[in-house]
């Protein structure tokens, strides 16, 4: 997407009561899906940006051997 395709488009709906400008024009049928399906929305938005943190390593007390952990901030599977 270029500036000058935004200023375009832009520039085509002067004159006309316009509420927003989705670029590009296939956008427009996500953001009518979200608004008929804001649940299964908000899922798949979560499912996209889902922050997939690594598991921590940390030393056993006991014997100095690696064990995982998992972070206690993390949902359980």
């Amino acid at each position: 997407m270029t500036p000058q395709l935004v200023a375009e488009r832009l520039v085509d709906t002067i004159g006309y009561h316009v509420r927003e400008i989705t670029v590009p024009r296939y956008f427009v049928a996500a953001s009518v899906a979200y608004h008929l399906f804001p649940t299964v929305g908000d899922f798949v938005i979560e499912q996209l940006f889902k922050p997939h943190a690594p598991k921590r390593m940390q030393l056993s007390a006991e014997n100095d051997e690696p064990s995982t952990d998992t972070d206690p901030t993390e949902a359980p599977e």
